[in-house]
């Protein structure tokens, strides 16, 4: 049975540039090939995403560096792979350390995932984000979530 997650920009822009081996890319991949891992989003997620790959910083880390098409394609193609929910379920309220880390929560809960997989502080110190009539929402850095995920590597 294949678990639900929801990953962190930062976590899809390492995947997309590939500058290293690591277990960011390595989540990233594994939702990318569907083996098992099923990455949620939403438009203002992959919104969010096309934002910072067009970032002039962002766009000299990939050689050759990013233009307009290739970014348009990636998310193109992650939107094709990823469960895309509609973006619709508003107003959590339970990053107060970081309010723009809200939209994640948002996805994860209408997208009934298991996980928020994030490098982020601010998600990372919640460890569990619980609201009524949903199940629990672990957040989980890349190198223990894929531990879960492939256990005993």
């Amino acid at each position: 049975m294949a678990v639900r997650a929801v990953l962190d920009t930062q976590i899809l822009v390492r995947g997309i540039l590939r500058r290293r081996t690591s277990s960011a890319v390595a989540v990233f991949d594994l939702g990318c090939e569907r083996s098992g891992l099923v990455v949620v989003t939403s438009p203002t997620l992959l919104r969010e995403l096309e934002r910072i790959l067009k970032l002039d910083e962002i766009r000299r880390l990939a050689n050759p560096p990013l233009d307009d098409d290739v970014i348009r394609r990636a998310v193109t193609y992650l939107a094709e792979r990823f469960d895309v929910v509609s973006g619709t379920f508003r107003d959590v309220d339970r990053v107060p350390a970081d309010v723009r880390d809200n939209p994640l929560v948002e996805a994860a809960l209408e997208g009934e995932a298991d996980a928020i997989v994030s490098d982020d502080d601010d998600l990372l110190s919640l460890k569990v984000v619980k609201v009524s009539g949903f199940r629990p929402v672990q957040i989980l850095a890349p190198g223990p979530y894929l531990k879960l995920l492939r256990p005993g590597r």
